[in-house]
């Protein structure tokens, strides 16, 4: 939304999410946006995480907080990152 000019809002769930629908004008953002994101279920994104360290030749990354939640995940706790963080760790979580 930021990007966008629209006005910011809490950061919708994923169910949420899925349901909406981008306007046309969107599309070059929404498109550079997935050049750059990682997206998908922990283990996609610590295999995504460890192929860009790899690629850049780095031993360190910060990750943004920002992680997609389910309706049924604790709103305290941002589950999705905690799980991609233990599968970096090598901790594999199920």
């Amino acid at each position: 939304m930021f990007r966008s000019g629209e006005p910011v809002s809490l950061q919708l769930l994923v169910e949420q999410a899925d349901t909406v629908t981008f306007p046309e004008s969107y599309k070059p953002l929404v498109e550079m946006f997935k050049k750059t994101w990682i997206i998908g279920n922990p283990k996609q994104a610590a295999d995504q995480i460890e192929q860009l360290t790899a690629l850049l030749g780095i031993d360190e990354i910060m990750i943004n907080p920002v992680a997609g939640a389910y309706t049924i995940d604790d709103p305290m706790r941002a589950t999705n990152r905690e799980r991609t963080l233990t599968l970096l760790a090598g901790n594999p979580w199920n």
